[in-house]
C-alpha cells in the first residue's frame, strides 16, 4: 500500500486542515508527505462564506478530529493506569484547534 492509500474502513490520517474557501463552502484537507492532498471533507454555508459564521467554526471541528481523537485515546491510556496524569497539553491544543486560536 503506498503512503497515499488509506486502509479501508479507516479515516486519512492527520493532520488535517483547513482548505480552499469557496462561496458556499470551505475544504478539509489532509496533505502527505509527498505533498498530495485529499479534500477529507467540506462544511457548507447556507448563505455564502462569511468569516466568523457557523460553517468555519463546523468545518474547524471537523479539521480538530483527528487530534481530538488522539488526544481522548492518550487521556483513555493515562486514565487506565492508577496514578496517571491526563495529557492536558494535548488536549488544550486540540480544544485551541477546534476554537481556531493557538495552542498555549
Amino acid at each position: 500500500m503506498s503512503e497515499t492509500e488509506v486502509a479501508q474502513g479507516q479515516p486519512t490520517p492527520g493532520p488535517w486542515r483547513l482548505g480552499a474557501k469557496a462561496a458556499r463552502s470551505i475544504a478539509i484537507e489532509h496533505e502527505f508527505e509527498d505533498g498530495t492532498r485529499i479534500n477529507v471533507a467540506s462544511a457548507y454555508f447556507m448563505y455564502g462564506f462569511r468569516p466568523g459564521w457557523e460553517g468555519e467554526a463546523n468545518a474547524r471541528l471537523i479539521a480538530a478530529a483527528p487530534a481530538l481523537l488522539a488526544a481522548l485515546e492518550a487521556a483513555r491510556l493515562s486514565l487506565s493506569n492508577v496514578g496517571a496524569h491526563v495529557p492536558a497539553d494535548a488536549a488544550r491544543a486540540a480544544i485551541a484547534q477546534v476554537k481556531g486560536e493557538r495552542p498555549l
